[in-house]
């Protein structure tokens, strides 16, 4: 993405990065959802597939991770860039 470091209060993401068929872009995608963020920032994302791969990747990146409001095929993933503390 071409969006600064930081760039985002809040990103939703609705089934969407199962779209990516390549498993190293999809990671690629979780890295560059959790630079963009700001820090502080949430997101929520929703999918019905590779979910704990997304779990893993967030986490990978420094965000706090929870997996909430598991619907039937479609699972919620709340995260939160942690803020600095100064």
């Amino acid at each position: 993405m071409t969006f600064k470091d930081g760039t985002f209060d809040v990103i939703l993401s609705n089934q969407c990065l199962h779209n990516i068929s390549d498993d190293k872009e999809r990671r690629q995608a979780c890295a560059e959802i959790a630079r963009v963020l700001k820090q502080g920032g949430q997101l929520v994302l929703s999918d019905f597939i590779n979910t704990a791969e997304y779990v893993h990747e967030f986490r990978k990146a420094g965000l706090k991770v929870e997996t909430r409001g598991w619907y039937p095929f479609l699972n919620i993933i709340y995260a939160e860039k942690p803020a600095i503390l100064r």
